[in-house]
């Protein structure tokens, strides 16, 4: 069975970062920074959790399934925002909820988290702004180190796959004008 997750997190300093697993392991995401101190506790998440055993398990293809399901999977998030249209009480437990999907054997679960009281209270919106800026959302994601990622994974890591990912985000944040991962950025001096 593989497990796809888009999910998204508010940090106390503001910061937003919204990404896409498969099986555990990130392989895109976006991180928009916040204030000037930093703070990574969150503030809130929307997890958008998704199960079966015919999900793709490419880093492209995972992309490209979320913007097609995005209908139904959207649909979840509006519903959950009815749900917590009051709010939430961060002191029960998350909002955890779980849709079987238009497939046979897929599964999403859709769980959702406010710390702070009035920021729980907010937390419809927060589901509303992800759902209407869904397919947007996922196409401004930009991809992490897939080879890294699996070789971090089964702990086999040397510095040859750390340099030739590092010219090869060089080379595509070159050629795309943005980078593709924090390695490749340029340092502001």
């Amino acid at each position: 069975m593989t497990t796809l997750a888009l999910y998204r997190q508010a940090r106390v300093d503001g910061g937003l970062r919204t990404g896409i697993e498969v099986d555990g392991l990130a392989v895109w995401e976006q991180f928009e920074p916040g204030g000037e101190e930093v703070d990574p506790a969150l503030l809130w998440y929307i997890d958008c959790v998704c199960e079966g055993d015919d999900l793709p398990t490419d880093a492209d293809e995972v992309r490209h399934w979320f913007v097609a399901h995005g209908p139904a999977l959207q649909g979840y998030l509006t519903t959950a925002a009815q749900e917590l249209a009051v709010g939430s009480d961060p002191e029960v437990h998350p909002y955890d909820k779980t849709f079987a999907g238009p497939k046979t054997g897929l599964q999403t679960r859709i769980a959702v988290s406010a710390v702070r009281r009035v920021v729980g209270r907010d937390i419809a919106a927060r589901l509303v702004e992800f759902r209407d800026a869904w397919e947007a959302t996922i196409r401004n994601l930009v991809p992490l180190a897939s080879v890294l990622g699996r070789a971090m994974a089964r702990r086999v890591l040397d510095t040859s796959v750390l340099i030739q990912h590092w010219h090869g985000c060089r080379a595509r944040a070159a050629r795309e004008l943005r980078p593709c991962c924090p390695a490749a950025r340029p340092r502001l001096t």
